[in-house]
């Protein structure tokens, strides 16, 4: 299907309509080996070969990335006083990706990000019960009772929580996977047993590992649907 030239540009993140209005005045973009200078012009994005200021735009309609968030970042596209884990992406499409489920700025592991809506809603919404797996570093010792009161029924804001399925590491350690995510929800569930959570890591959403994705913290990759 063929699109006018200024919309394919913006949709790439190639600058905002009166920003590329400017750039094809100045040359900087042509198609099949022609320069054109209109924003009207009409191409196929699948099919013609677009260059701007010298480099090819590869063709992405909807863009899928996994992301080991350090700490000290936050789930966010911009921020005035803090860094965000966008400013990761040194890509021209960063500001188009939304992330899906955020954490909090003391918690590192895997972030998803897309700018595909649909993609999103199937993994946030409540009836899809994709599972989020955390490695999570206490302060005290997980002792037996610690367990069953959390493998039992919980409310948090008066409301009762999915079950939760949980594995003691070691004697401070364990591995925890939620179905939901409320706010703060893991840190408050250990705050209910009386503990508290030092250190916590996503590890996993869905069939997404980290472990599998191979990357390390701070870093990016696209993938595959």
């Amino acid at each position: 299907m063929k699109i006018r030239l200024d919309k394919f540009l913006s949709s790439q993140n190639i600058g905002t309509r009166s920003t590329i209005t400017k750039q094809l005045k100045l040359k900087k973009v042509v198609v099949n080996n022609q320069i054109i200078q209109q924003g009207s012009f009409k191409i196929d994005p699948e099919l013609d070969r677009v260059l701007f200021d010298n480099n090819i735009i590869n063709y992405c309609n909807f863009i899928y990335i996994a992301m080991n968030k350090p700490q000290n970042y936050i789930c966010a596209n911009k921020d005035k006083s803090k860094q965000t884990i966008i400013d990761l992406i040194k890509e021209p499409f960063a500001n188009s990706l939304h992330i899906v489920g955020r954490l909090d700025i003391d918690t590192t592991g895997l972030v998803l990000l897309t700018n595909n809506g649909s993609w999103t809603h199937s993994l946030k919404s409540p009836n899809a019960n994709i599972e989020k797996e955390y490695e999570v570093t206490l302060k005290d010792d997980i002792t037996d009772e610690m367990l069953i009161k959390l493998k039992s029924d919980i409310f948090l804001d008066n409301k009762l929580l999915k079950k939760v399925r949980i594995e003691k590491i070691y004697k401070n350690t364990c591995n925890i996977i939620l179905t939901e995510g409320k706010y703060h929800q893991i840190k408050r569930m250990f705050h209910y047993v009386n503990n508290e959570v030092i250190k916590l890591k996503r590890i996993r959403i869905g069939i997404f590992n980290l472990e599998n994705l191979n990357i390390k913290e701070g870093e990016w990759t696209k993938i595959i649907i």
